[in-house]
């Protein structure tokens, strides 16, 4: 769910789409038709919007340039331009713009939010905060603007901010399970385990292919050795993506705590297969493997996960272990 944008009624604001600002379930946003523009302007500012859609950036800022000189008192302009500088990478520009059409235009709830957006890629997160704000203060009931400074306050670590904002959010639009989400991962992390579970739980009620809420569900309910759960819930992930490896190797994990050492190995390779960097999953393999009988086959499970990382003690110890289970001597063997 990136971008800047959002659908308001309106109908000639900038049609960017911002793929590095998480900032809005929409990738458009148009604006209210602002009187005063003369025609040519229109025409420069419209014709920047097409180029810029169709990913001709260099020609969409040339004709915001001759926007810019035709209607320099048009926060619209501004507005736009500041958008399309931020995704060509023009930062401090990009700010300078969107100031200027604070300036023209403070009640404009929209450019405030991307501004904060803008800032929070540069670090200036003092900056972005003060810009989120000031759209929740313009638009209390958007819960795009308190989702903004949500995640930005997340970022901070403020996670009393971040759950208040996250919580109006919900309110403002119940049926959003990202939201739902972002509240629970939030409420988890302030040690609130039951008002975050129900808000994952709410969020997989809402949208039962919602992967992110059904790993963080999953995860709690394997530290809570909540078993059964944690494996309907790992069960459910991986049928949404059979290739998370998160998602098999929490399965195994699960698996293994059931004492059910060949549905883990079977999960641990499926981890393994799914992404051949992980330390752990062949470490994990290895163990499973060790605990089926079968020390011989744990051992070039260990050797995949020492190979990732050479440093790996707990791996290193366990094809020791291995080694001498079958009697024979490690340094022999290699």
């Amino acid at each position: 769910m990136n971008g800047v944008a959002w659908l308001s009624g309106c109908t000639r604001r900038m049609v960017l789409f911002l793929a590095v600002f998480c900032v809005a379930p929409s990738p458009i946003l148009t604006a209210r038709a602002k009187p005063g523009l003369s025609t040519s302007a229109q025409t420069a500012l419209e014709a920047g919007i097409a180029h810029a859609q169709a990913g001709r950036l260099r020609e969409a800022s040339e004709a915001m340039a001759r926007a810019a000189e035709l209607a320099p008192q048009s926060a619209e302009m501004w507005h736009n331009f500041g958008i399309l500088n931020a995704q060509m990478g023009r930062l401090e520009e990009a700010v300078r713009m969107l100031n200027r059409a604070a300036g023209l235009e403070p009640d404009y709830r929209h450019t405030h939010i991307v501004l904060g957006a803008v800032y929070q890629r540069m670090g200036r997160l003092q900056d972005a905060r003060k810009a989120y704000r000031r759209a929740v203060e313009l638009a209390p009931q958007m819960p795009d603007a308190h989702r903004v400074l949500g995640l930005l306050a997340v970022v901070q670590n403020d996670l009393t901010e971040a759950a208040a904002a996250f919580r109006r959010a919900v309110e403002l639009a119940p049926g959003s399970a990202e939201l739902r989400y972002r509240l629970g991962a939030v409420e988890l992390k302030r040690g609130l385990r039951e008002d975050g579970e129900a808000a994952l739980q709410r969020a997989t009620a809402l949208d039962s292919t919602f992967l992110p809420a059904w790993l963080m569900l999953a995860a709690q309910y394997k530290q809570q050795r909540h078993l059964n759960r944690a494996l309907d819930a790992y069960t459910r992930v991986v049928a949404l993506n059979p290739a998370s490896s998160r998602g098999w190797q929490g399965l195994g994990d699960v698996e293994a705590a059931r004492g059910n050492y060949p549905r883990a190995a079977d999960a641990f390779r499926r981890a393994e297969q799914a992404d051949t960097s992980s330390v752990d999953a062949p470490y994990l393999l290895g163990r499973a493997l060790v605990f089926l009988g079968s020390p011989e086959d744990a051992i070039p499970a260990f050797e995949r996960a020492l190979r990732l990382a050479p440093d790996f003690a707990d791996a290193r110890s366990a094809q020791a272990n291995a080694y001498a289970a079958l009697g024979k001597d490690q340094k022999a063997a290699n």
